[in-house]
Order: structure tokens, then sequence, then C-alpha cells
């Protein structure tokens, strides 16, 4: 009988998670009791303070703890101390410096008519600053060589979702063979109890992380939802994670964002309010210049509202143009879009029913989970 093989599994303290992060710490717990799987916590966080080193230097600081270790399991460029002494499993919920360079790429490349809506919410919000641009160039330069480092030892490659793998093969040279797709999932909450959501009024929701970087308004596409919000006259509301806990800063851009839009601002606290948010609601919003296997849009599937987005991340492969949702091009577009599903309600539920199966098809988090273990036991037996 062959020895057990010990993975080690980069892990986040809870207060610095992310979505992806706290997904790799869901998919830790059910692995633990199925392979020799253990967590690897790095504890010096000062170094987190230090730009662009200081998260190479805060992963590294927990090598020792994986001196035991046959793999180590890591995300993006976290992997990178440990290749010496471990065989790495290489996971990508989305590639940064890829990413960052696409947003860059569209900003650059938008018409006259779109930069006059970026300058008019960059004034509005931010008082026409974009002095951390530079910084992002600065940093997808530094990130990217970073990432291929760690793509070429790793021995497998996970990405989630079909978009990620086209850009590790075509950004970085991946051969396909190296890469397993295994797409995000989401709890069971998100399919329950929104049997008879379909009402006359029509509420639109827009979820997004904020901040005073004019490089996360881009990202986000916070110019393209406020622009589209303002011009609606539904009900609307935005979900908004602050990256600050100043509440003078958060009144400030409730208050500027409110009068701006007309929206209503609600600060998130977690994902069930949330899935309580878009149980009430009808019509999800998304307007993300990048984004890899995006769980906002699946979130909102589930609970059969109706996706009006911009073509990113996972938009391409999973949703059909007026079958389970509607891709718009412009801000133009998506306001037309939106105020025809407002005036229809038979057509909302047909599309939220249909958004609704397609998310329960692809997914789930049963079937995320028992992809991953499948997996990672094949690649520990070798």
């Amino acid at each position: 009988m062959s020895a057990r093989r010990k993975i080690g599994m980069i892990l986040t303290p809870e207060k610095f998670m992310t979505g992806a992060l706290l997904m790799n710490r869901d998919i830790y717990q059910f692995l633990k009791n199925k392979i020799d799987i253990h967590p690897i916590i790095p504890k010096n966080e000062e170094y987190l303070n230090i730009r662009n080193i200081g998260t190479i230097l805060y992963y590294f600081s927990a090598v020792d703890q994986a001196e035991d270790c046959d793999f180590i399991w890591g995300t993006s460029i976290a992997t990178l101390g440990f290749f010496n002494q471990n065989k790495v499993i290489q996971h990508f919920h989305g590639v940064d410096s890829i990413g960052r360079q696409v947003v860059l790429d569209n900003y650059k490349s938008q018409s006259e008519s779109e930069n006059k809506v970026t300058q008019k919410w960059q004034k509005i919000l931010l008082n026409n600053n974009d002095s951390n641009l530079e910084e992002v160039k600065r940093d997808i330069a530094i990130s990217g060589e970073i990432e291929k480092i760690c793509c070429q030892k790793a021995i497998v490659i996970i990405a989630v979702s079909p978009l990620v793998k086209k850009q590790l093969i075509g950004d970085f040279g991946v051969s396909s063979e190296k890469i397993k797709v295994i797409l995000n999932g989401i709890s069971d909450y998100w399919f329950e109890n929104h049997d008879s959501k379909f009402v006359d009024d029509a509420k639109v929701i827009f979820v997004t992380r904020v901040s005073n970087s004019f490089y996360n308004l881009l990202e986000k596409g916070q110019d393209r939802a406020y622009e589209i919000l303002s011009q609606l006259d539904n009900q609307k509301k935005i979900y908004s994670h602050l990256s600050t806990s100043n509440p003078r800063e958060i009144n400030e851009y409730k208050k500027v964002v409110e009068n701006n839009t007309g929206a209503q601002i609600i600060i998130g606290k977690n994902r069930e309010q949330l899935a309580r948010e878009y149980r009430a609601g009808d019509i999800y919003l998304g307007t993300s210049r990048t984004e890899a296997c995006q769980l906002t849009l699946i979130e909102a599937m589930a609970c059969r509202m109706c996706p009006v987005t911009y073509s990113v991340g996972i938009v391409s492969d999973y949703i059909k143009n007026g079958i389970n949702g509607f891709v718009v091009k412009s801000i133009k577009e998506a306001v037309h879009v939106i105020e025809k599903l407002s005036k229809d309600k038979k057509l909302r539920e047909t599309i939220g029913n249909n958004a609704y199966f397609t998310a329960k098809e692809n997914f789930t988090y049963d079937r995320m989970l028992d992809e991953y273990s499948e997996f990672i036991s094949n690649v520990i037996k070798g």
C-alpha cells in the first residue's frame, strides 16, 4: 500500500477574504475529511503594508509550514515561494495581470461618448483623480512575470472558467493539457424561496465594490452602471461593499451616488443579505470590464433575476442573448433592454426561469466540490 500524500492548501485569514478566497476555504472544509489536506496560513500581516513585494513576502512567511507536504495548492502568486520544496497545484480564480490589462485596453479604446460618461463619473466620485493608473500599469508588469513563472513551474493548473483557460494558453503559453477547468459553484440557499417573485414593478440591482480608486471604477464599470441607473425610472438598488470603514467616507459616497442616480445604496455585510435583495429583485445589471467567473451574476441567475450584462467572464459561454439574459454593448442598449423588461412581466418571468435552470445545471456547490475532490484525488495518486 502506498503512503498517504499530504497537501498543504494556502488559505487567508477571514478578515482579508474576497469571494474567491472564501470559496477556497469552503473547498478546504469539504476536502479535509476526504484527503490528507492541511491549512497553510501566513501570519506576518505587516508585510502586506509593503507594495508589490509585500504580498510575496507575506506568503513566503508560511513556507516552513509546508516542509512535510508533498503538494502545495495555492491561488495566483501565493505559491511562488514553495516551488523549491513542494509540487505545486496552481489555482487561478482569474489571471490578475491579464484582467487588469483588459481593463486598461478597454478604457483606451473607448468611443468619445463613452469617454464622456467615464469622465463625468470620475469627476462626480473622485474629483477627476486617476493617479493610481500608473501604479496599476507597474503592477501588471510585475505580477504578469510572477504569474508566468508560477504557471511554468506548477504540475497542474486549475482555471475557474473557459475564459481563464484561454487566457493562460494565449498569453502565458501554457499547454491545454496542463489546465483543468472547474467552474465556480454557489450554495443551495441561492436557489430557494423565490418561486413567486415576479411582480408588476421591476427592480434593478447592481452589485459592486467601491473605493476611492479610478481603476476600481473602471474595472467594476461603475461609470457605465451609474449612468444607466440615472436614466431609468425603475426602483433601483446598488448593493455595495466598500473598502473603507470610515463612516464619513461611506456616508459621503452614499449621498453622492444616490443624489446622482436616484438609486438606493445598501452597504453589504454578507452573501445571505445579498440573497434577500436578489429574491426581491428582477433585473441584474452587470457592467464590469473584466471578470473570470462572476459569482454575482451566477447568484442572480439562481434567484431568477434577468441578467442584463456586458460580455465578460462566463457571459459568452453561458448567457444566450434573449433566452436566459441579455448581452449589451452600450449604455443606450442596456437602458433600452431594461425598459423593455420592466414593461413585460411575462418576459421577465421567462428569462428569469431560464437563467435559474442555467445556474442549476452548471453552477451548484455540490457539482463544484465533487469535481475538486475527484481532480485532486487523481493528482495526488499521480
